[in-house]
């Protein structure tokens, strides 16, 4: 395949990749004469649509694991304080 094919088809896919971040609906294809190229525009936009579910998934996953270890801290602390507090009332006595 020649380069200037190849470049082509790679911003048709890039394209669609961009246009399917932003939401357009694949209707709005720029690429109506090629096959190729509205094959790689389309892809682009399948392609967009799954990352963004991966990555949202992927967040989520990292804020649940924060928070459970966030919670973790304070019980632990909160479990320090209470036999530190015990401690100090038996040396008072």
């Amino acid at each position: 395949m020649k380069r200037q094919k190849r470049d082509r088809l790679e911003r048709a896919h890039s394209r669609g990749y961009q246009a399917g971040i932003l939401g357009r609906s694949r209707e709005h294809c720029p690429y109506q004469s090629s096959v190729d190229a509205r094959s790689q525009w389309l892809g682009g936009v399948a392609r967009s649509h799954g990352g963004q579910s991966y990555d949202c998934i992927a967040v989520l996953c990292q804020k649940r694991d924060n928070l459970r270890h966030s919670a973790e801290v304070f019980f632990c602390w909160l479990i320090n304080l209470a036999s530190v507090a015990t401690e100090y009332s038996r040396a008072r006595r």
